[in-house]
């Protein structure tokens, strides 16, 4: 049990490894490069991390691959919610706390790391 534990958390940080690269990536190109305020940037590149995350998620990290369409709405629910307080925190750490914003996501993504974890294992990928 440990060790499916372990296995299943293993897959979960090297996917979200990934979709953190990919959200800093396209956060920094569309910030830097195309001049586009970092929080648009940020949403954007956050939307595009979901996609992958959920496809990720369901056939590597959690293999479960039955009910896709109601796992798909249960996921989206939920990560409206983690949108939600993600990019609330990002802005709150980068505008009010003055933290760069690359570092303000570096923060905001790990605390919502195990968060995220034990909720799509318990809720929706079960």
């Amino acid at each position: 049990m440990k060790k499916l534990f372990f296995c299943k958390f293993s897959k979960y940080i090297y996917g979200g490894f990934i979709s953190y690269s990919l959200r800093l990536g396209l956060t920094t190109f569309l910030t830097e490069i195309l001049d586009i305020w970092y929080f648009v940037s940020y949403i954007v590149a956050l939307s595009s991390a979901t996609l992958f995350n959920f496809f990720f998620n369901i056939y590597i990290t959690f293999k479960v691959q039955n009910k896709k369409t109601k796992r798909f709405m249960k996921y989206l629910v939920t990560v409206l919610i983690f949108y939600f307080l993600d990019a609330a925190a990002v802005r709150v750490l980068t505008e009010i706390v003055n933290l760069h914003y690359l570092f303000s996501i570096f923060l905001v993504t790990s605390t919502l790391l195990i968060l995220k974890f034990f909720t799509y294992n318990k809720l929706i990928f079960c």
